[in-house]
């Protein structure tokens, strides 16, 4: 009998040995795999951790645009120059006859973001780092009852070496405590 235990205790370990040995071959080969692709791993990888940074400039800059508007339409009744009589707190009011339409006031946020985008905003701090082709700049600005969205089409071409992205969609979000502007 004790024979046979001694007989099963070494079919089981030689069963245990193929295993380790099918686990290890795997994982060389997986190792080997990885080695081979290293570079096209590593590209994808990085390509959209490249973009943040250019996207994030570029959304912030249009925040800063959006905000500065927006206290210089509400301090001064929708208008970015003060128009007729100011109260005691600084601030103009205007009758119904002088308010501007949505579509005015969105075309002039969007006239701003283009200006700041093109001058004070520009992507100079990036060009030592990338190579940057830069596309048309497109800016649309909706004025809703609590918000004002800003949705940009501006292709930028980023290059590193071999590696090329395009970074086309940019979006900005302003949230106004209370009302923005009354629709008129």
């Amino acid at each position: 009998m004790g024979k046979v235990r001694r007989m099963t205790k070494m079919k089981k370990r030689g069963q245990v040995t193929i295993f380790i040995i099918i686990g290890v071959l795997i994982v060389i080969v997986a190792g080997a795999i990885l080695f081979v692709n290293r570079d096209r791993i590593a590209v994808a990888g990085l390509k959209g951790i490249q973009a943040d940074p250019i996207r994030d400039y570029v959304e912030d800059c249009v925040e800063g645009v959006v905000e500065d508007s927006l206290v210089l339409l509400k301090q001064n009744a929708g208008h970015y120059t003060r128009q007729g009589a100011v109260n005691i707190y600084g601030v103009s009011y205007l009758g119904p006859s002088t308010y501007y339409s949505n579509d005015v006031l969105e075309r002039q946020i969007s006239d701003d973001a283009r200006l700041r985008l093109e001058t004070s905003c520009s992507l100079d701090g990036f060009r030592d780092q990338f190579d940057l082709q830069i596309g048309e700049l497109d800016i649309n600005t909706e004025i809703a009852l609590h918000s004002v969205s800003v949705m940009i089409k501006w292709p930028i071409t980023v290059t590193k070496g071999e590696n090329s992205l395009v970074i086309n969609d940019f979006f900005s979000l302003c949230r106004c405590g209370s009302v923005c502007f009354l629709t008129i």
